[in-house]
């Protein structure tokens, strides 16, 4: 599974056994897609040169707001579309 970084066999053995529950493959898609999208948010703040400080300043948001939209999962959506605007992204919704 790409998603897990440490790829030992006994690790991935594990991780299948635990995703053979449907409940427990559902929680992990949604925090694969969770870390995943913090992950794309992160790159494009750093892509446009900026600091948290430097989003915060753009986008009216706090330089703490910034912080947690980068790294939890509570934020919202006007929050990340003004984090959005202010780094010179867009969101694309597949």
């Amino acid at each position: 599974m790409p998603f897990v970084e440490r790829n030992s066999k006994i690790e991935n053995k594990h991780l299948e056994e635990l995703l053979d529950n449907p409940e427990n493959r559902l929680e992990y898609e949604r925090y694969k897609a969770e870390y995943e999208f913090r992950k794309q948010l992160y790159q494009a703040r750093k892509n446009a040169n900026l600091s948290q400080a430097e989003v915060a300043e753009r986008s009216g948001l706090t330089q703490q707001s910034v912080s947690r939209i980068e790294k939890t999962s509570n934020a919202t959506i006007s929050s990340i579309i003004k984090y959005l605007q202010a780094v010179g992204a867009k969101l694309d919704v597949k």
